[in-house]
């Protein structure tokens, strides 16, 4: 696993909005549980993604690489493919002052035209985002050097960057090569099968042999801490429309988690433990655990509720739910 802090610092004013406003603004920018401007991970991943989609496309580069580096969906039946690197957030080093920008269109005689006035909020330039990206692969590999290209080559960040808006320079902690040098030693690494490039092809690998030893089947006790809100989706009833799946993760997902760490390590392991009867799992339920100050008692909550989009003086947001406001 290759850790990669890395820098974004905008030499634009960035508009990484979320597509909701107040009385006064039309859109405002993304915030953290703290108030703070976020660049989120999944901004980052697409456009990290486009750009070295972009780059294969001008260089001739087989269309597996991008399904490689960020994986992809099951196609006709098959799995998927699973990515093989991770981004955090990207959040200041310091809380800059967030500012506001002003848009009109003018007509013929260089007046505002009716209902085109619009405010949106800003993240000033001169700003310094730190996030850090994770490459499960080894230094020098056409993984590594991919993914260290599609952030170095980062343009703009946000909202409006047709217009300018968001323009940033990247860099990574400890790589001192320039995105060119980087293309050079990526470009003598990758594919360029043409085949490939045109329909992604789904190999049917053949099913391993490997059968697990005979025995009774052993119970483990597994713990997972959350690092955030978790989603977890809820099942209704068809015509009453009543939720009968509650706070609870399927055991079939569990499986499939086990499973999937599995194969990155032992592919025919995996398989066997999947073909193999006493592999089971439970679903999981959330619980607090003793020596905790507090039980984690799971509480439902739908952003539709948050009744402010901007946050208070003491950096906290507003919600408001009946279900559980006492």
């Amino acid at each position: 696993m290759i850790r990669l802090p890395f820098e974004i610092k905008l030499v634009a004013d960035a508009e990484p909005g979320t597509g909701l406003g107040t009385e006064l603004l039309d859109d405002t920018i993304s915030r953290d549980h703290r108030g703070w401007p976020v660049l989120w991970a999944s901004h980052l991943k697409g456009l990290m993604r486009a750009c070295l989609s972009e780059m294969g496309d001008q260089r001739g580069w087989s269309r597996g690489l991008d399904d490689r580096v960020f994986g992809r969906p099951g196609i006709k039946g098959d799995d998927g493919v699973a990515g093989l690197i991770r981004v955090s957030d990207a959040t200041p080093k310091t809380f800059p002052r967030v500012r506001t920008i002003t848009r009109t269109a003018l007509n013929d005689l260089g007046t505002a035209n009716a209902s085109t006035l619009r405010t949106s909020e800003a993240v000033p330039a001169g700003t310094v985002f730190c996030g850090e990206l994770e490459v499960d692969s080894e230094k020098g590999s056409t993984v590594d050097l991919a993914a260290r290209l599609s952030l170095l080559a980062l343009e703009a960040v946000g909202g409006g960057r047709n217009r300018g808006s968001g323009s940033c320079f990247v860099k990574i902690t400890g790589e001192s090569r320039s995105p060119g040098e980087v293309l050079k030693g990526l470009d003598a690494l990758v594919d360029r099968s043409s085949a490939a490039r045109m329909t992604p092809t789904i190999a049917s690998a053949p099913r391993s042999t490997k059968t697990l030893p005979a025995g009774a089947p052993e119970l483990l006790r597994l713990i997972f801490r959350a690092e955030g809100p978790v989603c977890c989706p809820e099942t209704p009833l068809v015509q009453v429309n009543v939720i009968r799946s509650g706070f609870a993760i399927p055991a079939s997902a569990v499986q499939g988690m086990i499973v999937t760490q599995l194969a990155k390590q032992d592919p025919q392991l995996a398989d066997a433990c999947f073909d193999d009867s006493r592999f089971r799992a439970w679903p999981l339920l959330p619980a607090g655990l003793s020596g905790e100050n507090a039980t984690q008692t799971p509480v439902r909550v739908s952003l539709s509720h948050r009744m402010s989009k901007l946050p208070m003086k003491d950096g906290s947001f507003r919600f408001e739910d009946s279900a559980i406001e006492p």
